[in-house]
């Protein structure tokens, strides 16, 4: 530097601190950039944007769960659409569509997709299939089919169109039994079923659908020839739901499919009728409107005493009169309502993208499941709490949901190769059993959840008994 020219060595003194300054400058720049004031205003995130980190893969997939083969049934010529326990695990019950024929009537329709739904019920310890009556008129295929069982009406696949009565409570039982014949049929038995239907009325040469009116009719299966305990013409379709104490049956409106009515069932007083048709019953005076699209599952929450902090009055009042139904609508809420008052006592609404196809309510009442799509939506009824998540995002495989056992602890669900289990309240895996040719339609748990029965597309029932560890 001594040797340089006094104008070149100042010239390259100036540049030196020229440089060091600007790189300064950029330092503080970025360091600025980095630590955001904190009157900056944070970016709003859309609901498109990828997420900020990349999502953790599904757990592995870890057997507790272990499936033995206890027996397969032929159950029906065609798919099994429905699978259930009876409420006393003493029966397993099934709903097929038989196939017909391209046979078309006026020309224009074809029988395949009007076909009836038959209901035909099983033993679930000796496999034998129990006697099934057949009403007359109670469908315009009544004549059709007379060894499949009972026609029932059912306006769509995602709900049945029947429903088995609960084990009575002691006190009604008791009671019941001591009033005599006319209170035969509201004695305790296992195999009480309601069915709706839509009775055809006239069938005309334009129009083979012909007229067709609502009937409710229940009946005992367990008698002799499955006797008959109540015949009644009312506005009411399925979905059905029985109260806990066996008085009292709701069911969705014909006229407006969003409202859910009630039928009050006791015993018939009349002379005329009381030997033939135990039973009678008259239209409740509460309609339920808080839906606004149709309503699609109904069941009703179990006797509950001291079931929560925070619940109101009528909210106690109404579990602990086993008034409290549970309904899901197409609209996307998840209602529980006062029969009796017709009160709302607490909703939650669900953002899904699919309609609900699974609801399922634990036996103490504490949990409401719903299944939409592949959204698993779990309510704590005491605490008010919604736990939520998606099946592609906890499992490795993709999957159908099928059911959800009696207890809210397991959720079956067909896959390609077969079904798996998982637990409802965490999707972790549990179990999973392969089955080749046909494909699995329709599953149910027992009450406990120790057996799990399954019905694929070729008519075809398997019964399971689940191992845990």
């Amino acid at each position: 530097m001594a040797d340089l020219p006094p104008r070149f060595k100042a010239d390259l003194e100036d540049s030196l601190r020229a440089d060091l300054s600007a790189n300064q400058a950029t330092q503080a720049a970025q360091a600025t950039q980095a630590t955001p004031s904190t009157c900056q205003t944070p970016k709003v995130r859309r609901w498109d944007d990828p997420p900020e980190e990349e999502p953790a893969a599904p757990p592995e997939n870890i057997t507790t769960m272990v499936f033995v083969k206890a027996g397969t049934i032929r159950a029906a010529p065609a798919e099994l659409t429905t699978l259930t326990f009876t409420p006393t695990d003493s029966h397993i019950v099934t709903t097929a569509r038989r196939p017909v024929s391209g046979v078309t009537r006026a020309g224009s329709f074809s029988l395949v997709q009007y076909s009836p739904l038959t209901l035909a019920v099983w033993s679930a310890t000796t496999g034998q299939r129990v006697f099934m009556p057949y009403p007359e008129g109670n469908s315009i295929f009544s004549t059709d089919y007379p060894s499949e069982g009972v026609c029932i009406e059912e306006g769509d696949s995602t709900f049945r169109g029947f429903a088995f009565r609960g084990p009575l409570p002691a006190a009604s039982s008791s009671s019941s039994s001591s009033s005599g014949g006319s209170g035969d049929g509201m004695k305790d038995s296992p195999l009480i079923v309601a069915c709706p239907f839509l009775r055809a009325q006239s069938v005309s040469a334009g129009d083979w659908m012909g007229t067709r009116m609502a009937r409710l009719e229940v009946y005992d299966l367990a008698r002799a020839r499955g006797s008959r305990l109540l015949k009644m013409d009312s506005p009411l379709r399925a979905p059905v739901a029985w109260s806990p104490d066996g008085t009292l049956l709701a069911g969705v409106s014909v006229r407006d499919p969003s409202r859910v009515v009630t039928v009050v069932v006791g015993p018939n007083t009349g002379s005329s009728k009381s030997a033939k048709e135990p039973l009678a019953g008259a239209l409740g005076s509460v309609v339920l409107m808080g839906h606004t699209d149709e309503v699609t599952h109904l069941a009703f929450l179990p006797v509950r005493r001291g079931s929560g902090k925070g619940k109101g009055a009528v909210a106690l009042a109404a579990e602990e009169s086993g008034r409290a139904l549970v309904s899901v609508g197409r609209d996307g809420y998840v209602r529980v309502t006062d029969v009796v008052s017709g009160r709302t006592l607490r909703r939650i609404e669900i953002g899904g993208r699919a309609h609900a196809s699974i609801l399922q309510v634990s036996h103490d009442g504490r949990f409401v499941v719903t299944v939409w799509g592949r959204d698993v939506v779990v309510w704590d009824q005491d605490s008010g709490s919604v736990h939520s998540y998606n099946l592609n995002a906890v499992r490795q495989v993709e999957g159908w949901p099928l059911c959800v056992s009696p207890d809210c602890r397991y959720m079956a669900y067909r896959t390609d190769d077969g079904f798996e289990v998982c637990d409802v309240l965490t999707g972790q895996f549990r179990g999973e059993f392969p089955c080749k040719g046909t494909a699995i339609m329709s599953a149910a748990f027992n009450s406990n959840g120790t057996r799990l029965a399954v019905g694929d597309s070729g008519g075809w029932l398997q019964m399971f008994e689940v191992i845990t560890q």
